[in-house]
Parts: C-alpha cells; structure tokens; sequence
C-alpha cells in the first residue's frame, strides 16, 4: 500500500488503528527518505497522549507499535544528521519509558542517543547510552541487530586514547562476530582492530586487519564505508613511507562524492593526502592542502583536526629547518592538546618536538621530550611507538658520546622487535585458521567452532541458518560457497526428504554474482502434460482455451537469476526432453508466440531419488543427467552427522518457544540422550516437528524423556496435528500424559487437564484406562 493510501485510512480509523497504521506510514517514510515524517510523528504524538490519558498500561502489540514507531523515526533523524530535532526525540523517552520494554528496541534507540552526544562532546552521556545498549542486547540475546554493538563504544573510548579498554571491546566484537557468523560486525571489528594498531604505530598489524576488512566490502556495503576502509590503509602505508602505495589507496577515492556526501570526511582525505605529499616532500603543496584543512576545522571548531594541521605545519617548517616557526607551530598544538586532555596526541607532540631539538642539535632537550613521549606510549602499550622512540634515543645518547645509554636503548628496541615479530605471527595464524571462501564477488569466512558457518546476512536471504560445524556439513557447506563462483555451472544436490536441499540451493544463488536476480523454484514433481510448458515456457494471450491473459513462464522469469528444480527425478519424460532443448540452446518461445527469448539462468537441481538407476529403468535421461550434475554436492543426513545435534535443538527449541510465545524450556539429560539415539528419517524437518509438538504439550520448562514420542511409537495414543483429528484418542493421550507428569497424583492431572477431580475420574472410567 502506498503512502496516500495510508493516510487516507487514517481519516476513517479509531484511535487504536491510528497508532498501529502509524507505524506503517513512517516504515514507507523511512524507505521513501520522506521528510514528511516528522510532521507525522508530531499528529501521532497527539493521538498517542489522548489515548494514553485514558488507559495508562496499554496492550504489549501497542507498546511495540510504539516502540518500533519512535525507534524508525530516531533512526530517520541520526540518519540525516539532523542533531536539533534528535535531541528533541531523546527527551520523549523519559516521557513514554512505561511503555517502552522491549530489550532489543531500546538498545537500538540508546545507539543513537549514545551517537548523539558522542558527536556533541558529551562523553559522560554518550558513554552511559552506549554501555547501557550493550547491556541490554546482551540480555535480549538478539545476534541479528546492532552490529557495532562493541565497536561502537569501542571507538569512543579509542577517540580518548583509552586504548586497552578499545582493544578489550574491539575483541569482544570480534568474538562476537565469529560466533555469531555475523559478517558486519566483523567488517567493523577487523577494521577497528587495524585503526587501534593503526594508533598505537602497529602498521604491519593494522594494514593486515585493515585488509581483512576490505576483502568484505565488495560490492555490499555503502561506499562511504569502503571509502574509510581505504582512507586509514593509504594513512598507514604513508606512516611507513611507502608513500607511492598510499597514493594508489588515495587515487580510488572519489573525492566528489565524498565532498557532497560526507564533507568532514572530505577535509580528512584532504589531511591524510597531505600527510603523503609531506612525505614525498612536496612542501608547497601539502601546505595548501593543510591551510584549506585548517580553516574548516576552525570553522566547526574540530579540535583534533586543528592539532593535526598544526603537527604537520610544524613538520612542514622543521623539514625546512624553519625550525623558530615549528616551534611556535607545536606550541599552539600543544595548548589544544592540554584542552583536549588527549594523551595520543600529547605523545605524538613530544615525539615530534625531540625530532625537532634533534634537529637543532640540542640533544638534551630532545632526550626530555623523547622520555615523555616514552612514559606515554608505554602507558599506552604502544610496543611499535616505543620502539621508535628508542631509535631516537639511542640516536641522542650516541651524538652526546653516552654509549652506554645508547647500547640500553638499542638492546630495548632489539627485545621489543622481537616481541612484536612474534605477536605478527601469532595473529598471522589466527587469521589463516579462518579462511575467507571467495564465491565470485563475495567473500564468506568459515569459522570453526561456531553454531552456523554461515554469516547472518546470507542467512537472512535464505530464510534460516544452516546449523552445525560437522566435518559432512562443513564439506557441503564450501562445496556450495565453490560452486556459487562459477555462475554458469549446473549444480545437482543429493540427499534425503528434510536435508534442507531447497536451503543449499539458496545458499548457492545469493553467494554468488546472479544474487540481485531472482531465484525461482518450483517442485518437478508437480508439473502435469497440460500445465508443464505454460508453467515453463509461458503463453501469449489467446494461445488456448482459458488463455486469457499472457504469462511469462518460468524460464523467463529466472533470467539472469537461478531456476531451482526440486525432485527433478519427477519430471515427467515427454518434459525432460523439452528441458534439455533449453538447456542446450539457452533460448525458449512461448506457446502461442512466434518470438525467441534468450535466456541465462544457473540451474540447481535436486533429488532424493538415485538417478543412476532411473536413467536404467529408462524413466530419467542419460543425456539431461549430464546437463544437471556438472558439479554435485550431497547434503548429509542426520544420522551422519549427529554431533550438531546439540547445537539443532538448542536453536529450534529457542526459535519455536519464541513462536509459540512459551516458557523457556530446559531437556533433561535422559531426553537428550533419546533424541541422541533417534535415527530421523525425516531429518532435520523431522527434528523440528518433534520439538515442535513436545515444547506445545509440555505443561513446565522441563522436558524428560518420557514426553518424547517417536514416529511408530505407542500409536494408538500418539497425537499427531496432521493426520489424528480423533477427539477421544487425543484425549486419551492427554490424560496419560497429566497422569505421567503428576506422578500418579489424580488432582495434580485434573489441574493439569484443567478439569476437575471428578471429571478426570469419569473420564479414566469411560475409556477403560485403570489408572
């Protein structure tokens, strides 16, 4: 439904249905970038109050509606920068914080607000919004939401130079992003890893993790955050003089697009660009640049920019030994620096101002300046920037002709070096353990030990994770990632009824470059003589009787996309051969039309059947056989891969206790053992329908043994929802049931049952059960 045609519902609803088609109009506002929304938000506000007025504790659905109502407009506002009116919008939560109670939808509203006041210098508030987020979405137990959950806050503390307390969170993030299989959040984890190394002058490290990053943007992400990404690598490789692959970095940014989308970050690539031309010892230019720099940062008052172009101005004079004006430069750096309480800076100050008296030759004072600029790196644990400044040290020590300080600050430095060598190493691994799978454009990382090798993003697209780590799913599981790169390449996935073949089959199509196109499925064993090549081919109008409108067929509606045919063993014979004319010429005509489509579509096809032996039986042919199974991926069965089973029903069981809006429920060890040794015959399909029934039929949050029943056991009492409509069965089966669960105690059944003693006895009386 569009915009106008929400509103104008509105006009004929009552109050109620006002505030839940609110909620519609600022979702389609929030799309549509429809500035509109406030004036909206402000007529829902109206309506909100007067209903609250006259019933205070609202139903929950309304609470929600409010919630999700106010967040989407919060969002629309820190989107679009406007920091006036959300600040105007963080007021309103202490107005409506009764009925504002879903965990998760207040952690995302406090992201914001933590945002807010971090852009308005607010530390102290911005702190205490972030840290409560992150309390809040690790209580809601929400791994689907808030990606920077960690990062964010993270970075916070990194902009303050705490950074043992950014590495701990950045880590956790990382973490999180692994066990989670959350590829977001480990875009944002890796790449704040690289700039806190970046920071502490760790650039082999950081430049590693800042690549890391980068291999996860493609084509995925908005640009401006690529555009960071490529900012903070072309920094590093500037910090470490390999000045001309900086540039390269610089040289894929779009300058324009940044200046028009994001003018703060256009004055920063201006800076770092600076910084390189420094380097490569273009003065004249650099200082433009830095000067341009300069008087945008004094317009917006951006403190640490300012400190920044006074650093590098002050390099600029020193490099030409106008060293009277470098000082003068650093002097007024530092006096910001003091304002700012910034010890990152304050070091890199000091460092820069013992270049500076080394360059003078005053050496005693530059060993003063370095032995400050020491004491703040080590307590900053910046190992890489210690040993610089050792450098320098022994440098000063040996022009003083003091060898034996000299020989202590080499022997320091040699001691770090080595320390750091090993720490590459060790990260080195850790990465390597890890390996990306590259699946055409799209990078995929496969982490061990997880609940799912599959990141959250894909799993959105396909519908549900595929849960498990088994050596059988994990070899389907790359296989499938391998396959996607090659667009073109049939696939055929074998397995038994309940694998989840449907789920690997999208799994294949959104890894890969045909993921923007559709993905159409269809079951063969439902194609009919009459209906099979309208279904496939389409019609024009008029082509048969009842052909009254034209149809685009399947075929056509999988271009450029993936066609998946599911139980392809059922496609009848007279259709295999029409199939196979496609598959052979890539171009189809629809009945009734003269006109030949080119079509380019991935096929997937699957089957439980053993093709082999239908192909002897003369009922599949050998010549499509060919066509499908380029490459063939088996999808394990249950029984072969019990170890996952823990983590299946660990996530089923929170999924449909979720659904049912039940009480979370515990297994006894003996259940779990009897769900251990069942064999499955359905799979995974049958595994949930067993949980599915026992956490519908469990009268507590314990399930034991004796609540799981088996498909063939105790039949005639076995109440299955799909087929067993037999009133006096079903109630036959409860009342064993209430009677087992109350350890024979009659009244505790009846309260079970919720019928009274004497019911219950009337009942055990009339089916002859002799309780």
């Amino acid at each position: 439904m569009t915009l106008e045609e929400k509103i104008k519902q509105l006009e004929s609803s009552g109050k109620i249905e006002k505030i839940i088609i609110y909620n519609e109009v600022f979702k389609i506002c929030y799309v549509e970038r429809n500035t509109n929304i406030f004036q909206y938000f402000d007529d829902y506000l109206i309506i909100l109050r007067d209903f609250l007025t006259f019933e205070s504790n609202p139903q929950n659905h309304i609470k929600l509606s409010f919630t999700d109502s106010y967040l989407i407009v919060v969002k629309f506002t820190s989107n679009m920068n406007n920091l006036k009116v959300l600040e105007k919008m963080i007021f309103l939560e202490e107005e409506f914080k009764a009925i504002i109670t879903d965990d998760a939808m207040i952690a995302q509203l406090y992201q914001a607000f933590g945002q807010y006041y971090f852009t308005s210098n607010n530390d102290k508030k911005s702190i205490y919004y972030l840290q409560e987020s992150l309390r809040l979405i690790e209580r809601a137990e929400r791994n689907d939401i808030i990606p920077g959950r960690y990062t964010n806050l993270g970075f916070l503390y990194e902009s303050k130079g705490k950074f043992d307390k950014a590495e701990a969170l950045y880590l956790k993030g990382l973490e999180f992003a692994k066990q989670a299989n959350y590829e977001t959040s480990l875009k944002l984890a890796y790449a704040a890893i690289g700039r806190l190394n970046s920071a502490r002058n760790n650039y082999q490290k950081a430049l590693m993790y800042f690549e890391e990053s980068l291999k996860l943007f493609k084509g995925k992400y908005p640009p401006m955050d690529k555009i960071a990404i490529l900012v903070n690598i072309a920094s590093v490789y500037a910090r470490i003089n390999e000045n001309q692959k900086a540039l390269q970095y610089f040289e894929q940014i779009n300058l324009d697009y940044v200046k028009q989308n994001e003018t703060d970050m256009y004055y920063s690539i201006n800076f770092n660009t600076s910084v390189v031309l420094i380097n490569l010892e273009k003065y004249d230019r650099a200082e433009q640049n830095i000067a341009s720099v300069l008087e945008h940062a004094t317009k917006v008052h951006n403190s640490k920019l300012i400190i920044g172009c006074l650093i590098n101005l002050g390099r600029i004079n020193n490099k030409t030994q106008n060293f009277e004006e470098a000082l003068k430069l650093y002097d007024k750096a530092s006096f910001h620096i003091q304002q700012e309480k910034d010890e990152r800076q304050e070091q890199i100050i000091y460092q820069n101002l013992g270049i500076l008296f080394m360059n003078m030759k005053n050496f005693d004072e530059a060993i003063i300046k370095f032995r400050k600029a020491e004491e703040l790196a080590k307590k900053q644990k910046n190992e890489n920037q210690i040993i610089t400044i050792l450098e320098n040290l022994a440098n000063c020590y040996q022009k003083k002709r003091d060898y034996k300080e000299a020989f202590l600050c080499l022997q320091q430095t040699l001691k770090l070096n080595k320390k750091y060598d090993e720490k590459l190493k060790r990260k080195e691994k850790e990465l390597n353990q890890n390996p990306l799978i590259n699946s055409g454009n799209i990078f995929h990382y496969a982490f061990k030990n997880t609940r799912t090798q599959i990141s959250n993003e894909i799993a959105r697209k396909i519908g549900c994770p595929i849960i498990g780590n088994s050596e059988k799913l994990t070899k389907a599981i790359q296989q499938s990632f391998l396959s996607a790169k090659s667009k073109n390449v049939s696939v055929l996935l074998r397995g038994e009824s309940g694998t989840g073949k449907e789920l690997f089959a999208k799994l294949i199509h959104y890894s890969s470059d045909r993921s923007k196109f559709p993905f159409i499925d269809i079951n063969s064993a439902s194609f009919t003589k009459s209906l099979a090549e309208s279904t496939l081919f389409g019609h024009s109008k008029g082509s048969f009787t009842g052909a009254s409108y034209e149809q685009r067929g399947l075929f056509l509606k999988a271009n450029n996309g993936t066609l998946f045919l599911d139980e392809i063993a059922e496609m009848p014979a007279d259709i295999q051969a029409k199939f196979l004319r496609v598959l052979e010429s890539k171009s189809i005509s629809p009945i009734g039309s003269n006109k030949d489509y080119k079509v380019d579509f991935r096929l997937i096809s699957a089957t439980h059947q053993p093709l082999e032996e239908l192909i002897e039986k003369k009922l599949f042919r050998f010549d499509l056989f060919n066509r499908i199974n380029t490459i063939e991926i088996l999808i394990p069965p249950l029984r072969e891969r019990k170890e996952d089973l823990p983590l299946l029903i660990d996530y089923y069981s929170k999924l449909i206790v979720e659904k049912l809006n039940h009480q979370k429920t515990k297994f006894t060890t003996s259940a779990l053992e009897k769900l251990y040794n069942y064999d499955y015959p359905g799979n995974v399909r049958e595994l949930i329908n067993i949980l599915e029934k026992i956490i519908l039929f469990s009268d507590n949050n314990k399930i034991d043994s004796y609540d799981i029943i088996f498909r063939g056991e105790d039949k005639k009492t076995e109440f299955n929802k799909d087929i067993n409509l037999n009133i006096e069965e079903n109630e036959v089966f409860l009342i064993k049931k209430a009677i087992r669960k109350s350890d024979g105690i009659k009244t505790k059944a009846a309260k079970f049952l919720g019928i009274s003693y004497y019911s219950l006895k009337r009942r055990i009386e009339k089916y002859g059960l002799g309780i």
